[in-house]
């Protein structure tokens, strides 16, 4: 019986091991935004923040970012920021992203309304890693420097 036991305890024990690296330990850290003058930020703050992913990017792309929930990861962290009375809101649009062979990539364009519906900034944010690593820990990287881009470009 103990042989039993041990032997469903060793792949219980894997599996949970490598539950993290499935999407599950993928948490951005805050950022904080070192924005120039004439940014909305001193204005206002982001009190609504949608992360959409382009339609043309392929299958196998859109399920690696939902599955590490980057949309939901990349809304938590922008919306808040800002410590003005005017509530913004951002449209940020993950229109490339590659995380295979070679140099993961996230390209975003990120649109700011404010509360009429005028559009107040629209640019664009690519971040590029050439580290090697997981793919997990390969988005993770680029996902937070893209992330702090649209912060500071706020």
């Amino acid at each position: 019986m103990t042989r039993r036991v041990a032997s469903l305890l060793l792949p219980l024990t894997l599996l949970l091991v490598g539950l993290p690296g499935c999407g599950g330990g993928f948490r951005l850290r805050p950022v904080s935004p070192h924005s120039q003058q004439g940014s909305v930020l001193f204005a206002g703050h982001l009190a609504s923040v949608q992360i959409m992913l382009a339609p043309e990017l392929e299958a196998d792309k859109v399920a690696m970012l939902v599955n590490y929930d980057v949309p939901g990861e990349m809304s938590r962290v922008l919306t808040g920021l800002g410590s003005g009375q005017i509530p913004f809101a951002a449209h940020v649009y993950i229109t490339q992203f590659r995380n295979g062979f070679g140099p993961a990539r996230m390209h975003t364009r990120t649109i700011v309304y404010d509360p009429s519906g005028a559009v107040v900034r629209d640019f664009e944010s690519e971040s590029l890693s050439m580290r090697g690593g997981s793919k997990g820990a390969r988005l993770l990287r680029i996902t937070q420097h893209n992330v702090q881009s649209i912060a500071d470009a706020l």
